[in-house]
């Protein structure tokens, strides 16, 4: 194909190419279509693999499929998604882990791209979603960089999207959700739309936060790009045609607020792990300025 710059391969294909460094595996969507679950996006096949893995139990096909359920019937609860937050803390059916806080490398990190989040005919699809242990726990909505414009209109797409009732499930599984145009912050906007945003779930008025790391040794924990998995994406995403093009290697560099964001937010190598799961959640609905009673699980 032609070369070819937009906010896929300026954004999108560096970012996932990023989260491989932190032991995420690029899975394609279109070769595994048929084991994610439509209702909530479950990824069936590393669900079940993970859920034996972690809790080194025999669990029947049965047993997994009721868990599905288990998880379909609390995710349409009013409740901003805390019952199943209970579950990811606390286990499902009897005891049974969902995530393994304790060990972290016995999780499993998966992101696919353009993973269709529907219900009957209406859908819409994040630029990449996050998977641990089957589970679709965040997503990442990319724009072309110095986009304003762009970040601002996703913000409004998303808090109209989870105000509905149609996604309900989708916003009680989310976690975590970044946004960003692979900016660098702008410290003089009265309403910051430059860089990169976080926020949780909310089914009236998103609240983005920047983040900042202060300790910059953190990069240097990081594993180097391995080119295979970068050719693998490339050819999958259908962009092969860009490697080693000057500005694809300018915005792989871990030069702006995605790359860092990502690189820092959605390690599992960090100190803390278990901690790190409290970090979130906004739940302050009577205050203009909602606060973090936090909920966060990587």
């Amino acid at each position: 194909m032609s070369k070819s710059f937009n906010e896929n391969s300026r954004v999108k294909i560096p970012a996932i190419v990023h989260l491989t460094r932190l032991n995420y595996k690029y899975v394609s969507f279109k070769n595994v279509e048929n084991y994610i679950d439509v209702e909530t996006n479950i990824y069936k096949k590393t669900f079940e693999f993970a859920l034996r893995k972690i809790n080194a139990v025999e669990l029947s096909d049965s047993d997994i499929e009721n868990f599905i359920r288990e998880i379909k019937n609390i995710l349409v609860a009013e409740d901003l998604g805390r019952k199943f937050y209970d579950k990811l803390k606390f286990g499902i059916g009897d005891n049974i882990r969902l995530i393994d806080f304790e060990n972290p490398e016995n999780n499993i990190f998966e992101v696919m791209t353009e993973v269709p989040y529907r219900n009957g005919k209406d859908r819409f699809r994040p630029d990449v979603t996050i998977f641990i242990n089957g589970l679709p726990l965040a997503f990442i909505e990319v724009k072309i960089p110095d986009n304003k414009e762009g970040i601002q209109a996703e913000y409004n797409r998303m808090n109209k999207r989870f105000s509905q009732e149609k996604y309900r499930r989708f916003a009680n599984i989310t976690q975590l959700m970044i946004f960003s145009n692979n900016s660098e912050y702008d410290d003089s906007e009265v309403v910051p739309i430059e860089g990169a945003f976080y926020a949780a779930s909310d089914y009236e008025n998103l609240f983005f936060n920047r983040f900042r790391e202060e300790n910059l040794e953190i990069y240097n924990q990081i594993t180097s790009i391995d080119d295979s998995v970068e050719n693998n994406i490339l050819r999958d995403t259908n962009y092969l045609a860009i490697k080693s093009t000057p500005e694809y290697e300018n915005f792989l560099s871990v030069r702006g607020n995605i790359s860092k964001s990502k690189l820092i937010m959605l390690t599992s190598r960090r100190k803390n792990f278990k901690t790190k799961c409290e970090l979130l959640k906004l739940t302050c609905k009577n205050s203009s300025l909602k606060v973090a009673n936090s909920k966060k699980i990587f």
